[in-house]
């Protein structure tokens, strides 16, 4: 007891030290506060641009060393999603790698939605990721969101400079979101270009969808990555957690504000036993 009751203590006293960062890096960063902790975490928010603080006090609750890092719509960076250059990702995922209490080499990725998207791409372009939690992701890399839906945005992210292959949006016959980004995934040959290969990850991953999701076709895009991971007989562990009740971001059933969910409790166990 007296120990929770200093890690409680350490939660509401402890400071984000954003000085800390590399710079040019836009984030809150929150030491670990339980030598438990064997990585640390990297969250990545969504379309909502910003710092994602309500998805990473979850970890940072459970006293995981923790990043919540901004790459769009915040100060410094691009004011809209689009093109924006996975590198700008090196050098605080370098940096938080030895934050961690046991001083692992590696780190833990946790996205939502586009972060989710992002997520899996950088844990298929880095080694030293070790599990990835995405919660309502994507199998592809998507066309990027502007304000201004009448523009045609290029690609989400850039590698090196160059534009990273992705589903462009189809808007005839779309009376939704969910419509648009179902009817843009049929593009067969954009699909296939712009699939995530998250084949080549060394990451433990954990996907959770909800079958009710309104914004893309969650549930499909995690059974395609299943099925990619499946036909490339994939060594770490994988599994996709579908929730059929609960719609985008499954209603943010996990976080802590709200009664504890199934969700929750498999993130957390999915995060502990990654080695």
């Amino acid at each position: 007891m007296k120990a929770l009751l200093l890690r409680l203590l350490c939660l509401f006293t402890l400071p984000a030290f954003s000085q800390q960062l590399p710079p040019g890096v836009v984030g809150d960063y929150h030491p670990a506060t339980s030598p438990e902790a064997k990585y640390a975490v990297l969250v990545l928010g969504g379309a909502e641009g910003g710092k994602p603080t309500e998805l990473a006090r979850l970890f940072v609750e459970q006293g995981y060393p923790v990043l919540s890092l901004a790459y769009c719509k915040a100060a410094g960076l691009p004011a809209e999603l689009e093109q924006i250059p996975l590198e700008y990702f090196d050098a605080p995922m370098k940096w938080l790698a030895r934050q961690a209490p046991g001083k692992r080499q590696g780190i833990l990725l946790v996205g939502w939605s586009k972060g989710a998207e992002l997520a899996l791409l950088l844990a298929s372009r880095h080694a030293a990721v070790r599990g990835v939690v995405a919660i309502s992701p994507s199998s592809v890399a998507w066309a990027g969101i502007l304000k201004d839906w009448k523009k045609t945005p290029g690609s989400s992210w850039t590698a090196h400079r160059q534009p990273l292959p992705f589903v462009p949006f189809r808007s005839e016959g779309a009376t939704s979101l969910l419509t648009l980004y179902a009817n843009s995934l049929t593009n067969q040959p954009a699909a296939a270009a712009a699939g995530i290969p998250l084949e080549r990850s060394k990451a433990a991953v954990l996907l959770l969808s909800g079958s009710q999701d309104e914004v893309w076709p969650a549930t499909l895009m995690c059974e395609q990555l299943m099925a990619r991971l499946q036909a490339a007989r994939y060594a770490r562990p994988y599994s996709h957690l579908n929730y059929p009740e609960l719609g985008h971001l499954l209603n943010e059933k996990f976080l802590p504000a709200t009664p504890e969910h199934p969700s929750r409790t498999a993130i957390l166990a999915f995060l502990r036993a990654v080695e």
